[in-house]
């Protein structure tokens, strides 16, 4: 689940079979992305649409090069 506000603030939590990872922080917007890079990693967001839904695809990488990713779409 990720929730972002408007005025770029973020917060996220994925509940895996090893604990749950959780966080927040701040987007900018740019190059027509939304990015955030911190001690942990970064993330980069692209907008698109696929068969007429609105998508959020977001992918990240750790420090210690751990990558991952997801699609997203709103909540309904």
């Amino acid at each position: 689940m990720v929730m972002i506000y408007n005025d770029g603030s973020y917060q996220f939590k994925s509940v895996r079979t090893i604990g749950i990872m959780q966080g927040q922080g701040r987007f900018t917007l740019a190059d027509g992305k939304l990015k955030v890079e911190n001690e942990h990693g970064r993330i980069v967001g692209t907008l698109y649409e696929e068969g007429g839904r609105r998508m959020l695809k977001l992918e990240g990488a750790t420090k210690d090069g751990t990558q991952y990713s997801a699609d997203l779409e709103p909540k309904k």
